[in-house]
């Protein structure tokens, strides 16, 4: 050993055994088996922090957020009422848009991700 000190872990540290899926990461930084509610809960403290972001940042993020919506909304629409799924579509259009903008209006987006996210677990 050359008596440096060793660097911290990267990323979050699981505390669970190795056996819980929950806490596995898979490659890109996403974790299998969360559920629904987890999912959001991360995609909420992301919205917390769009602000930090340069807006290249907050387009990219905004575009990522907007694509799990439409694909939460397609994998859902056979529990959802067609006016919730309606809805959502529309909503998911809104995030679509709001992810193009060239200065995303951060605050719209939040409003709008948030209702969409409480149609899902509706």
């Amino acid at each position: 050993m050359n008596g440096l000190p060793l660097a911290p872990p990267i990323g979050p540290v699981s505390t669970s055994p190795a056996t819980d899926s929950a806490a596995r990461p898979l490659a890109g930084g996403q974790v299998e088996n969360l559920s629904l509610m987890d999912r959001i809960a991360v995609l909420e403290h992301v919205l917390s922090m769009l602000d930090t972001l340069t807006a290249a940042g907050q387009r990219h993020m905004m575009k990522r957020i907007a694509t799990f919506v439409q694909q939460q909304a397609a994998s859902a629409a056979g529990r959802l009422g067609d006016r919730t799924l309606r809805e959502l579509l529309e909503l998911v259009v809104a995030l679509d848009r709001a992810g193009e903008m060239g200065a995303p209006d951060v605050g719209a987006f939040t409003v709008r991700a948030k209702s969409a996210f409480a149609r899902l677990l509706a």
